[in-house]
């Protein structure tokens, strides 16, 4: 469960990022070195979704300011797009990478910028985070970047939660 030092070393995270976060500068923090934790592996993505959600509670404070998210690395390895989505809690869970998850804040203005990208996007067909969770969005997401593609790297796979204002 998430206690109330947890939450305020999210909190205090939030007030020092804002102070940095713009358009070409978004701010993000391994879950880990934020609580200072070992995040053992039947707790990564529950924890993961219990930061994820107190960082939203420590926005909708600050009016949504900056757009809250969270990133769960899941193994990789292909050169080519593989397309293939998590249909469980349980696939996630076994296919977690060595990089922990993070949490983020993006600039609501990120749109305006280009960013190129080969990537693949898609809904999870199950529920990640509770439906009475409105606003959140979890989506995997498979893609390189420019330099990737150019050096003909492999490809991330990760799931996203990312929150949108209704």
């Amino acid at each position: 469960m998430m206690n109330e030092l947890y939450h305020q070393k999210i909190e205090r995270w939030i007030e020092a990022g804002l102070k940095n976060l713009t358009v070409r500068n978004p701010i993000s923090v391994h879950i880990n070195d934020l609580l200072n934790i070992e995040l053992e592996e039947p707790q990564i993505v529950s924890i993961s979704l219990m930061s994820f959600t107190a960082l939203v509670i420590g926005m909708r404070k600050r009016q949504m300011s900056a757009k809250p998210g969270l990133v769960i690395p899941l193994s990789t390895g292909s050169f080519h797009l593989t397309a293939n989505v998590p249909s469980s809690l349980r696939e996630i869970e076994s296919q977690l990478d060595i990089e922990t998850p993070s949490l983020y804040l993006l600039s609501w203005n990120i749109a305006r910028c280009v960013e190129v990208y080969e990537e693949y996007k898609s809904p999870l067909a199950f529920e990640l985070i509770s439906a009475s969770f409105k606003g959140a969005y979890a989506y995997y997401r498979e893609f390189r970047d420019a330099t990737a593609i150019k050096n003909g790297w492999e490809f991330s796979r990760c799931i996203y939660i990312e929150y949108f204002i209704e």
